[in-house]
């Protein structure tokens, strides 16, 4: 029996590296293989080693605090594979949320307090193990 398969998509900045880090901890210790976009090298297979990690995922978790192309464009791309997703938002996120995901849920997390986010996206991701 394979593990279960979670991606994580944040930015790479400083912030959404650390909130990866945290989700991905979190995600490892239930057992879920969790797939890190950072772990890719630039390049022209960048494109498919992401398309094929969110096609063979068993859910995905986004970070959608701020305006990131690249974390909106891979989370349409799992919505059109109709891919169950954590979404994160941080409690410092300014707006509102990309008009397409106002009606989803998600969860609201302190930058300051990245373990209680890493305790619930284990939670919501307990959801989607099999």
């Amino acid at each position: 029996m394979r593990k279960p398969r979670g991606v994580v998509m944040t930015p790479f900045d400083k912030a959404g590296r650390n909130v990866g880090l945290a989700v991905r901890a979190g995600l490892q210790e239930l057992g879920v293989e969790a797939y890190y976009f950072d772990e890719v090298q630039a390049g022209a297979s960048w494109a498919n080693a992401i398309g094929d990690a969110i096609r063979s995922a068993d859910f995905i978790v986004a970070d959608i605090s701020r305006p990131n192309s690249n974390v909106l464009y891979e989370l349409g791309h799992a919505h059109a594979l109709r891919k169950p997703s954590i979404l994160l938002r941080s409690l410092d996120a300014e707006g509102r949320p990309p008009d397409a995901l106002v009606g989803y849920h998600y969860i609201s997390y302190d930058p300051r307090n990245l373990n209680d986010l890493k305790q619930n996206v284990k939670r919501a991701a307990q959801r989607y193990m099999m």
